[in-house]
């Protein structure tokens, strides 16, 4: 098997926003894996996310 071309020249640190699995993938390769833990406002739902931005809105 030939060898991987070296795409980067430094260390990768990678920003996992999402699922856990992407980062343990990252993770297992030996790469920095930083974890965001974030969700949608609202919980995802449409009208209660409208109704924050409206509280938020500075106009």
């Amino acid at each position: 098997m030939t060898k991987p071309i070296a795409v980067f020249e430094d260390a990768l640190c990678v920003i996992n926003i999402g699922l856990d699995v992407f980062a343990d993938d990252f993770e297992a390769e030996g790469i920095e894996v930083v974890r965001l833990d974030w969700r949608p406002s609202g919980g995802g739902d449409p009208r209660l996310s409208s109704i924050l931005a409206q509280l938020d809105d500075d106009d």
